[in-house]
């Protein structure tokens, strides 16, 4: 007969009577009166589907990305000079960054690339540190339509890490691409797409990447190049054309917050 390869952990042993002790402490704080805790009883069904979901959520493991190299990236472009307010050391500056993140299960084969991000940098900053990038639009002019990323507080992410796609949609209008977006995931907006000549020059030699996120006026999205020529470029593309060379970049609506 087979073995098991693994024995399941239960209430009784002690993880499991440490996630009780978590319930206990959750429940008791909630101060429910004896109405609303009868409707919690009434509703089993739901608590326990409510609860297997959590769990499998809490209990995942996603896949560990090191990251050390695209700080060093940062740090070698002197982002530490130019972040808000005054810039700062490079070593306190690397001290801000974890060394390795966790992706989201549900990110797996979808969005995979780690790419870091400092709003604290004013555009105009950004644009100089990542390799010079010859502007073709006037970067003020562009206007996010996807709400920043927040920390649980509601407090806006200064710094964070983005899980990010950009060749699912290689040769496709950025107006189809808007609509066929998951759930779970949003156009890059400009400063995000502004990161990328720092931490995926490889890749912006190879194909173009639209930005979705943003739009510069009705009819057309910023995006971000490099191919042959001497310094990456930011340009706008129409929405409703499409080029083979060019494909439109996403993130996961969940990102690693850094720092405030």
């Amino acid at each position: 007969m087979s073995q098991p390869l693994f024995s399941s952990v239960t209430l009784d042993d002690p993880k499991g009577i440490k996630c009780s002790t978590m319930f206990r402490e959750v429940y008791n704080g909630m101060e429910l009166n004896d109405d609303r805790a009868q409707l919690v009883n009434e509703r089993g069904g739901e608590f326990k589907a409510g609860v297997r979901e959590l769990l499998a959520r809490l209990s995942a493991v996603g896949k560990m990305f090191n990251i050390t190299h695209q700080i060093e990236q940062l740090i070698a472009l002197n982002f530490q000079t130019g972040c808000s307010p005054s810039g700062m050391s490079a070593e306190d500056y690397r001290k801000l960054w974890p060394t390795s993140v966790v992706q989201p299960v549900e990110y797996a084969g979808r969005l995979d690339l780690p790419l870091l991000v400092d709003t604290t940098i004013p555009l105009n900053r950004l644009v100089v540190l990542n390799h010079n990038v010859v502007e073709h639009i006037n970067l003020l002019s562009c206007r996010d339509m996807v709400n920043a990323p927040c920390h649980a507080s509601g407090a806006m992410c200064t710094r964070y890490i983005a899980w990010v796609q950009t060749h699912r949609w290689l040769g496709r209008k950025v107006a189809d691409v808007r609509k066929e977006m998951a759930a779970d995931e949003v156009g890059l907006v400009i400063v995000e797409g502004l990161h990328l000549p720092g931490q995926c020059e490889s890749l912006l030699r190879k194909q173009g990447v639209d930005i979705p996120g943003s739009r510069c006026g009705e009819a057309y999205a910023p995006c971000v190049d490099w191919f042959d020529d001497v310094r990456p470029r930011v340009c706008a593309s129409l929405v409703e054309y499409a080029n083979a060379f060019y494909g439109s970049a996403s993130r996961g609506t969940t990102v690693v917050p850094v720092t405030w």
